[in-house]
């Protein structure tokens, strides 16, 4: 069969393998710009739905919600099969091979969707909680729908249209909040958080349908997918390591403590991870394309990986910092006075976040660019397995002794998988740790003048105007330690460069 380049079977654009260095870099950063910038107003749009529903739903609503997740999180591993990060990292791709992972998906889906189906009765059984009957049939709705848009995305990212990417992510989350708060206010309890995320499926599909114009042919047995599968395989394996050790700690505080504490332990997890999903997501998706254009080329790799991490860590740290030394400030803001049970989970989780966002998301970028999930998978076997043993053990303790748990396992094992993901790669444990020298120090002199206002400010002050005056003053020092005292002007003036296309003064 003679190859067809995407380029010109669906007028999408080529692969990027012979852009010039300066080129490639422009494109990533304008391309993260957009997609960050695509993110922080999702950000804000999901910190204002959260604000209104946490008023009007309850913790439990929220429990039964997390409870269902377990299953429906654990079946999301296998959605797209990997196929899609298999399409952008692949070097070369044809329409053929292109349509015949879209139907490899669709019949996911649907097979998934009917596993839901059949699990139903049995989650409402196993939780002891008829109201999960309902949910989890409704839920099974999206997975046939999300099939519709594994391919239909991956070639966006393929040809880094990020613009096109977060319009359409942006349109169907907008969507999605919409018509949770509707229900919300129209006393629909947790039916809201369900109908949030069906709409949010079914804009996405549509979204991207009319943004990539692309018609998909019938399947082909002998198009050459069988790299991309295995490929998938073992991305799917590594998925699903992550699903066990992110999904075990509620499937196990739901069974032991029931909805109430399970509702306190995922909240605080979802608002720590909330502001960090907001940078992981849009640094992930410009990060695994362009590392996949220059996979052949190992001092390449290295620089775009390092560049790539340092913008990470100069964001994810004064992030984290600020929201630890200041929780009591976001939890009663964010959620109201009923959530004040999470803060002390939100601190004990908060270690754990920090290893994911900066050991976890970025190392997984070099894993799959550089088309070696199997290694991805093997440690992801034994992260797991540690951690679940760690949440079984701290179960007895209830949701705080999970989350300790949690921390204590992720710091010990980030520099081991750090050792491991730098094998064969020309990227030292030396290089990240000098990455991560400056927005560490910064972080930390922010930090110790965060917790001096914390401790002097009075509590009468109102929680928001104490939260904004902490963090406006600790992003300033930040930003002047380092940008001036660690002299990191010129690598950030360099980006902006880049963004914009012309020289700073």
């Amino acid at each position: 069969m003679t190859e067809i380049s995407i380029h010109n079977t669906i007028a999408a654009r080529n692969v990027f393998e012979s852009i010039p260095t300066d080129s490639l870099k422009r494109r990533t950063v304008r391309g993260g710009a957009v997609t960050a910038a695509a993110q922080a107003a999702c950000f804000i749009l999901q910190m204002g739905s959260t604000m209104v529903l946490a008023r009007l739903l309850t913790p439990s609503d929220y429990g039964l919600m997390a409870m269902v997740m377990v299953l429906t999180s654990a079946l999301n591993v296998f959605r797209d099969g990997g196929l899609s990060a298999g399409t952008v990292q692949k070097a070369f791709v044809t329409h053929e091979q292109v349509s015949t992972l879209l139907w490899i998906n669709i019949g996911l889906g649907c097979l998934l969707g009917l596993v839901t189906v059949v699990a139903a009765p049995v989650m409402a059984r196993v939780f002891q909680e008829p109201k999960l009957l309902p949910i989890t049939l409704v839920l099974a709705t999206t997975f046939p729908l999300s099939a519709l848009t594994i391919q239909h995305e991956a070639l966006l990212n393929r040809q880094m249209r990020f613009t096109a990417l977060a319009m359409v992510e942006s349109l169907a989350f907008a969507v999605g909040i919409v018509v949770g708060i509707v229900m919300g206010i129209n006393g629909f309890g947790y039916w809201a958080l369900v109908g949030m995320t069906v709409a949010m499926t079914l804009a996405k599909v549509i979204a991207l349908a009319l943004t990539v114009r692309w018609v998909p042919g019938l399947p082909q047995p002998r198009c050459g997918i069988g790299s991309m599968l295995r490929f998938g395989g073992y991305l799917t394996g590594s998925k699903l390591m992550v699903y066990l050790f992110r999904n075990a700690d509620n499937a196990l505080i739901g069974w032991w403590w029931g909805a109430g504490p399970l509702g306190l332990y995922s909240k605080a997890y979802s608002i720590l991870m909330l502001p960090i999903n907001q940078i992981n997501a849009p640094m992930s998706g410009v990060a695994v394309p362009a590392l996949s254009r220059v996979q052949n080329d190992s001092e390449r790799v290295r620089r775009v990986f390092l560049g790539g991490y340092a913008v990470l860590a100069s964001i994810i740290l004064p992030t984290i910092l600020f929201l630890t030394i200041f929780t009591d400030e976001v939890i009663l803001v964010i959620l109201g006075q009923q959530w004040r049970p999470s803060i002390s989970l939100f601190r004990l989780l908060a270690p754990a976040a920090l290893v994911g966002a900066l050991a976890l998301n970025p190392l997984s970028w070099l894993f799959i660019a550089t088309g070696r999930p199997d290694r991805q998978f093997r440690f992801g076997i034994l992260w797991s397995g540690v951690l679940v043993a760690a949440f079984a053990f701290g179960v007895r303790f209830g949701p705080a002794g999970v989350a300790a748990g949690y921390s204590i396992i992720s710091a010990c094992l980030a520099v081991p998988l750090c050792i491991y993901a730098f094998r064969g790669t020309s990227i030292r444990l030396g290089d990240l740790a000098s990455t991560l020298k400056a927005p560490t120090i910064a972080a930390l002199v922010a930090a110790l003048a965060g917790l001096s206002l914390a401790l002097a400010i009075p509590h009468s002050v109102p929680a928001l105007v104490r939260a904004l005056t902490g963090g406006g003053i600790m992003l300033a020092i930040y930003l002047a330690i380092l940008l001036v005292v660690m002299r990191q002007w010129s690598f950030y003036r360099e980006l902006v460069t880049q963004l914009f296309g012309r020289k700073l003064a």
